[in-house]
């Protein structure tokens, strides 16, 4: 005789057991293989774009260092060359004046391996070779200035007392002497006008001789 089955009664559910039983979960799809390359591919491009956009500045701050660096250079050359022909048109006038004067000094245009001027004095015969700042030179250059202009106009009573003894020169030459003397004084004047003009606009006439 076959047993019975046995039913067991199962046990109400109260509001607190059903509190407790846990809700089904939610299952998480594998992502696609097609949607997963497609992600890679948008973040490799965007990364790619960050790095060109970043190597299109570099260039574009490059191209521009390098533009202002030439400008910089060519207002450097053209402030060097200024003060070349300042300095030469100021030589020529000084040995013009000490000729006039009958002195035996000769001045010329000097630089040092860093680009600076200087100007040269030597006399005629003598061996030695000395060199002055600008400042020395330009101090006896105003000298030079005032005692032709005091020669030449005849105001000048003791000009022993200022200079050696000045041999006789022809009335022509001398007139031709002054005339010399006044042209390049007028150029040297014009050109230190258009130095400073160039400073009231900004170009840096003092860097030259670190500089060049």
């Amino acid at each position: 005789m076959e047993n019975a089955p046995t039913i067991v009664a199962r046990r109400p559910m109260t509001a607190s057991t059903i509190a407790r039983t846990p809700l089904p979960t939610s299952v998480t799809r594998p992502e696609s293989a097609c949607f997963s390359k497609l992600r890679r591919h948008m973040t490799l491009a965007r990364a790619a774009e960050h790095q060109a956009a970043s190597q299109a500045y570099l260039r574009r701050s490059a191209a521009k260092k390098k533009l202002d660096d030439m400008a910089f250079a060519e207002q450097l050359h053209l402030e060097h060359e200024q003060i070349k022909d300042r300095l030469i048109t100021k030589i020529e006038q000084a040995n013009a004046r000490t000729k006039y004067l009958g002195t035996d000094r000769i001045y010329s245009l000097v630089q040092d391996p860093h680009g600076q001027y200087a100007i040269g004095s030597q006399r005629s015969g003598d061996a030695r070779f000395s060199v002055l700042d600008l400042d020395v030179f330009e101090r006896e250059y105003r000298r030079l200035v005032t005692t032709t202009r005091m020669e030449a106009s005849g105001s000048c009573n003791d000009l022993g007392a200022l200079r050696r003894h000045v041999p006789q020169q022809p009335d022509q030459v001398r007139k031709s002497l002054v005339q010399i003397m006044n042209a390049t004084t007028q150029l040297a004047e014009a050109l230190d006008e258009q130095l400073l003009e160039m400073q009231r606009k900004g170009w840096n006439t003092s860097a030259v001789g670190h500089h060049a």
